[in-house]
């Protein structure tokens, strides 16, 4: 990883995370920069194609005594690169702009414009839905490297419950899912995370026979029954075969 010298506390503490981050999780192939955006005022983190990671001033400022929170708004910003987001995002971009010019070429006195304007609208949520779904991956692949650095999750809650207070910041045509459904999808990783680590230890232990299959059942019901609303295989498969004597 790329240091520069002539560091403030700061930016010294930043490259320090970041450092644990890459090591952690073997991320030895790329130089990665990061720094601290003191020209404006807006609440945000960002990462460009340069492998450079900017964390607003007022963002840093509010977790600069909180190493798991920084952890992750540092984790999220690395993994939109590791994951080759920007590219997606200017292909995304490019298609926003194509679609809106043309519906501003759409004849009013058509007979099809309303079917037309609702088609391409349609085109439109769909590209606004796939750059949510790109926030939410992001994550999804910070938690799992936070994780392995050995800084607490909890750093992830913190981050997303205070972005949630902040008026406007989310609006109906952003590009980020809004804060419920950051904290849920977190929540939903590290219940995997957590069972990951029991399906390990478990399938370490000493048996006469073999585990073929671990499931993860998920049941949002009031009532006392096993009903699946979700069934996730976290390793093998979920049936066997039994030899009756």
């Amino acid at each position: 990883m790329h240091c520069s010298t002539n560091l403030n506390k700061e930016q010294a503490n930043l490259y320090q995370i970041l450092d644990k981050i890459l090591r952690a999780n073997k991320l030895y192939n790329q130089n990665y920069r990061i720094g601290i955006e003191i020209e404006t005022k807006e609440i945000n983190a960002f990462s460009n194609s340069a492998n450079l990671i900017l964390i607003n001033s007022s963002l840093y400022d509010t977790f600069l005594e909180d190493d798991d929170a920084l952890a992750f708004i540092i984790a999220h910003e690395l993994s939109h690169l590791l994951l080759n987001h920007g590219q997606i995002c200017a292909q995304n971009n490019l298609k926003i702009q194509q679609i809106k010019k043309q519906i501003q070429e759409l004849d009013l006195l058509d007979k099809n414009y309303e079917k037309n304007l609702l088609k391409l609208k349609k085109k439109l949520n769909e590209i606004y839905k796939n750059e949510k779904n790109l926030e939410l991956s992001a994550d999804i692949e910070a938690i799992t490297l936070i994780i392995k650095a050995g800084y607490n999750s909890k750093g992830a809650i913190e981050v997303i419950k205070f972005l949630s207070k902040l008026e406007n910041v989310y609006t109906k045509k952003s590009l980020h899912p809004n804060c419920k459904n950051r904290l849920e999808t977190i929540e939903n990783e590290l219940n995997l995370v957590d069972l990951t680590e029991l399906k390990n230890r478990l399938l370490q232990l000493d048996l006469e026979g073999k585990i073929v299959g671990f499931l993860h059942i998920l049941n949002d019901s009031l009532a006392d029954m096993v009903q699946s609303d979700e069934t996730r295989i976290l390793y093998g498969k979920d049936y066997f075969y039994e030899e009756i004597l």
